[in-house]
């Protein structure tokens, strides 16, 4: 599975103050950015467009237009800084999965349009930062971990539902179950067949867990309303006796899990224990 991440640092023109929680922030203005990099037609609407099957953008950010279900792209910043001075960073991490991975030349270049434009409701100006964005691409199971005991570090809301409901109850065999789900639905995506990893369910055992849940306001332009999307985060220790599981997490650690990937949400990150 091609999997394409960058990471790069957008620098503040003037003193800006943006949110604390940059999910919706990021991930808006991108979206805005490729638009206008992308489409040739300028259409108002992406349904009627002859060349909606073909398009970058509706394959990357808008599958509202493709009635498809899995959307290929990951905008992160954990930065939580809301002051910014004139040439203060803000790190930025997006990763494109899939057929998608082809398309990140155009990623860059909206890159470079979102920060031109500016971010936040005063479309603050920003500029590309040093080092310039660094292509990599990467294998989503590149390792396989030992048995061991692992810290898991919940960075960005988790959040998930079962049926129409929130889950409000957070322990280990869910996260694995979205672990498998979120790598499942890639590779549907892709139509091609899941790896043997995620066929069964990993043995661990969880020993402890620190988590609380921490609701982000954002304001939908396509719904026009205010939502608040909470999740947990936190941390969660756990006994794995053969590293499926540290390894089925460390794959997912690249790409999130849960609701609302493509904001930011669901990174995790994972260490071994000594």
């Amino acid at each position: 599975m091609q999997i394409v991440s960058f990471s790069t640092c957008l620098k503040a023109k003037q003193n800006s103050i943006l949110p604390q929680y940059k999910f919706s922030t990021l991930r808006g203005a991108l979206g805005h950015g490729l638009r206008r990099v992308i489409c040739i037609k300028r259409r108002a609407q992406c349904q009627d467009c002859s060349l909606l099957q073909h398009c970058p953008y509706t394959t990357i950010f808008d599958n509202s237009a493709t009635q498809t279900e899995f959307l290929p792209l990951v905008c992160y910043s954990g930065n939580e800084q809301t002051e910014f001075q004139a040439g203060d960073t803000l790190p930025v991490h997006i990763t494109l999965m899939g057929h998608a991975a082809a398309h990140s030349a155009y990623t860059l270049l909206a890159l470079q349009e979102m920060a031109s434009q500016g971010l936040g409701k005063d479309r603050q100006p920003f500029t590309i930062g040093d080092p310039p964005p660094y292509l990599q691409q990467v294998e989503l199971f590149g390792e396989t971990l030992p048995a061991g005991t692992y810290r898991m570090h919940l960075q960005s809301p988790l959040r998930s539902k079962s049926g129409s409901r929130l889950t409000t109850d957070l322990d280990l065999p869910k996260i694995l179950q979205l672990a498998v789900k979120r790598v499942q639905t890639l590779y549907d995506s892709q139509q091609q067949p899941a790896p043997h990893l995620t066929q069964v369910m990993p043995d661990a055992r969880e020993i402890s867990r620190n988590l609380r849940w921490l609701d982000i306001g954002r304001y939908s332009n396509r719904q026009a309303t205010k939502m608040k999307l909470g999740g947990f985060v936190g941390s969660m220790e756990f006994s794995d006796p053969t590293g499926a599981a540290a390894s089925l997490l460390a794959a997912v650690a690249k790409i999130h899990i849960g609701k609302q990937t493509t904001f930011g949400y669901g990174k995790i990150e994972l260490e071994k224990e000594e």
